[in-house]
């Protein structure tokens, strides 16, 4: 995972991590059960393996929230944990494409892209997107549908600025700490120095 060593801030942003991944599983969850009741009505197929897929989704995010919640992930994890967390349901969006053609799912994917900004990684963010093309583009090119430009484009388009606002955050949240560990540092030194002038008097 990425290293901040100047200002030592790897760890906190690492908590960070864990504790959105706390919140984000029962979302990813509660997303995956909403996309099975509600995909049918809107004009989406479900074949079976699409629903063994979800089915299958929902265990593992069980036993997801059931580790989070009895802290058996350390921190350091955390950032995997988030990519795996996105990638669930964006594996479940491309096999949906992949059998049933429906360009439709283009929209959920672009929201399930713009949702990877809550990632704090900068590695893992970019791993999950290349995984992501290198599904979608062969995907998309071999369904040759009426929108297949736009398909491209626009996926293209929310990754690259799903990974500036990542950014962003994450910048945000590094200054904050370091600025944080230099007023701690200079009110450790500075009660050094009464300490020590009041020991010369």
């Amino acid at each position: 995972m990425e290293q901040d060593p100047a200002t030592g801030a790897d760890a906190f942003v690492a908590s960070i991590a864990l504790e959105r991944a706390r919140w984000v599983a029962p979302l990813v969850w509660v997303g995956v059960a909403l996309a099975l009741v509600f995909s049918q009505p809107i004009g989406i197929p479900v074949p079976g393996a699409v629903l063994a897929w979800n089915a299958t989704a929902m265990a593992v995010l069980t036993l997801i929230m059931l580790a989070l919640h009895r802290r058996w992930i350390p921190a350091r994890r955390a950032h995997l944990l988030l990519g795996v967390l996105w990638l669930i349901p964006v594996a479940g969006t491309l096999l949906s494409r992949l059998l049933t053609s429906t360009e439709i799912l283009t929209y959920a994917l672009l929201i399930e892209i713009a949702a990877g900004a809550m990632m704090l990684d900068t590695r893992v963010v970019l791993a999950v997107f290349l995984l992501l093309d290198l599904a979608w583009v062969p995907l998309v090119l071999g369904q040759a549908g009426e929108n297949l430009v736009l398909d491209l484009v626009v996926v293209g388009t929310m990754q690259f600025y799903t990974l500036l606002v990542h950014r962003v955050a994450r910048n945000a949240l590094v200054r904050t700490e370091a600025h944080r560990r230099q007023h701690e540092a200079t009110a450790q030194a500075s009660a050094a120095q009464l300490a020590e002038l009041q020991r010369s008097e």
